[in-house]
């Protein structure tokens, strides 16, 4: 790693975003106008103000940390490949395809997703979301995941009020497009470990995340996100504040004035938490440029529309082997039903 290529996280801005302060429709205005210019130009932030409770974040790392000292027999009872909704625990044996992931992974995780019934036509059009979660049945890791997963669902919708007010977007223009969103929570164990550092050699690789935006508790430095001059910026945890990054569905939908910003987690060698929320759409929602090309002349409408859970599944694919040899979701399915009922007898 060339040194002289990476700037500190003072370079990457911290924006005040006011949550529940009772603001008047020009103050909104006006914090809408500074946080979208902000992340026009920096495609991530930190934000602060963000009205979550402490005490949740301190929980979450609990109990993450009580999951992930449990055994590896226990974890794979989890397993995601055994889910019936790409839920559960991904172990260090999972292999993505990125090219500077050179040595094997030094991170295991947990997925969470938005729990559904089962629908077999979601499953028919791909949606590998679609389902219940498996839960781990230690602690009050259920609960608190859960509660943080719902505290993230709410500032992600005054985040995007934010957005629809800049853009000059219909009140509520997301919001109706997220009732049963691809939305995503996961818990994230960086590994200690003594390996030497290898240039180059990430803990998780290069990559712009999928859906509309994510935003980030982390416990430890490691994250570097890219800037517009192509050098590397560290993003270390700050105190009180979130990480906010765009993700490719707002880069479509804002014709790219909205960049989605290419990042990585290096391997340091010591023990790392990071817990991302992964804000998206509808597994079906049809993703394309939306602005007034009069109002944004920026706006580039030459972005092809996508649907928005098959270009999530498409990129997730990169990272889990077992969707790139697929079992039938619907076999996948039945043997988690199988087994709830023989453990239930």
């Amino acid at each position: 790693m060339n040194n002289n290529n990476v700037k500190k996280g003072k370079c990457v801005p911290v924006i005040d975003i006011k949550r529940n302060q009772n603001l008047d429709k020009n103050q909104l205005a006006k914090l809408a106008k500074n946080f979208s210019e902000s992340l026009i130009i920096n495609g991530l932030v930190y934000i602060k103000n963000h009205n979550i409770d402490k005490e949740l974040f301190e929980n979450l790392l609990s109990e993450s940390k009580t999951f992930f000292q449990q055994n590896e027999a226990y974890k794979m009872k989890y397993a995601i490949e055994k889910s019936p909704s790409h839920s559960g625990y991904v172990s260090l044996n999972e292999k993505g395809l990125y090219k500077d992931e050179i040595n094997a992974r030094k991170y295991e995780a947990f997925d969470i997703s938005i729990e559904t019934p089962f629908d077999e036509n979601e499953k028919n059009k791909g949606n590998i979301f679609n389902g219940p979660n498996v839960w781990p049945e230690i602690s009050q890791f259920k609960e608190i995941s859960l509660k943080y997963f719902k505290e993230m669902q709410l500032l992600s919708e005054y985040i995007l009020t934010l957005f629809e007010i800049y853009f000059e977007l219909k009140s509520g223009f997301f919001k109706e497009k997220m009732d049963v969103s691809t939305s995503q929570l996961r818990h994230i164990h960086y590994i200690k470990n003594n390996e030497p550092q290898v240039e180059n050699d990430m803990n998780m690789g290069a990559h712009t995340d999928y859906e509309l935006f994510t935003l980030l508790y982390q416990t430890e430095e490691g994250l570097q996100t890219e800037n517009r001059k192509g050098q590397w910026i560290d993003v270390p945890p700050l105190d009180n504040t979130l990480v906010l990054n765009i993700g490719d569905l707002l880069e479509v939908l804002t014709g790219g004035i909205l960049k989605s910003n290419v990042h990585k987690v290096r391997n340091l060698n010591k023990e790392r938490f990071s817990f991302p929320f992964f804000s998206s759409l509808n597994f079906s929602e049809k993703v394309f440029p939306v602005l007034d090309k009069n109002k944004f002349p920026n706006m580039d409408e030459s972005y092809k529309t996508i649907i928005a859970g098959k270009h999530v599944v498409k990129q997730i694919i990169q990272d889990f082997y077992y969707l790139r040899k697929d079992k039938d979701v619907k076999e996948r399915f039945n043997e988690y039903e199988d087994t709830v009922k023989k453990e239930n007898k």
